[in-house]
């Protein structure tokens, strides 16, 4: 199964690209998704998606290509659902452009799915992962914005969350009221209270589609 995302972030392409050649930075932008170990050009990890039950998949990858003058990159992984059943085997091909401020990004992935998600049919894989994709982007501006794509930065340390002493002596959270509602739409907007610095990933391409250079990659 083919599936082509386009988007843009809001970052000079040098430190796009260097966010996505330090995977250990960019995973966390993806829904479910951690790193266990990245060393050269393989990585260890797992991922959570919800294709109706939620399946834990854990696996390896490892980049197979990364091009630094045309900024492109192909990543194969591989994972099986820790429950068995189900395992999944992704090739996916990423190529960056500059656009004055921003930077286009086109992500082409070549997907195998097996077991119960695959009973599913493409619409329902489809709508999974254009939702996955619309988070990711939204995650990944934000964690742009913080650094992710400089060679300086740091994580931030872990928050503690704020207590206050109530009379009986006992800790008590700082505050009980209800959150806000977000007026943000689309998955990944929830509660950031803002408009989603990217402009257009919001679907993926039928099959046969052009992927603007990237699908010759996989030929």
């Amino acid at each position: 199964m083919d599936l082509v995302h386009r988007f843009s972030v809001q970052a000079p392409i040098e430190e796009a690209w260097y966010a996505l050649n330090h995977i250990d930075r960019l995973a966390p932008c993806f829904p479910g998704a951690a790193i266990d170990s990245f060393v050269g050009d393989e990585f260890t990890g797992s991922v959570k998606i919800k294709f109706g039950p939620t399946l834990n998949y854990r696996g390896s990858g490892k980049f197979l290509e990364r091009d630094d003058r045309e900024h492109k990159a192909t990543v194969e992984a591989r994972g099986s659902d820790l429950r068995g059943g189900s395992g999944v085997l992704a090739k996916v091909y990423v190529q960056m452009w500059p656009n004055g401020r921003l930077t286009d990004v086109v992500i082409k992935s070549d997907l195998g799915i097996s077991g119960r998600p695959a009973q599913l049919g493409r619409g329902v894989i489809e709508d999974v992962s254009n939702k996955l994709m619309l988070a990711f982007v939204d995650r990944l501006q934000d964690r742009i914005d913080a650094g992710i794509g400089r060679p300086d930065y740091l994580p931030p340390a872990p928050v503690e969350p704020d207590v206050a002493a109530a009379p009986s002596g006992r800790p008590v959270a700082e505050s009980t009221a209800p959150k806000t509602p977000s007026t943000g739409s689309g998955a990944g907007s929830e509660g950031s209270g803002r408009t989603p610095h990217h402009r257009h990933p919001r679907t993926s391409l039928p099959t046969g589609a052009p992927a603007a250079g990237v699908g010759s990659a996989g030929a």
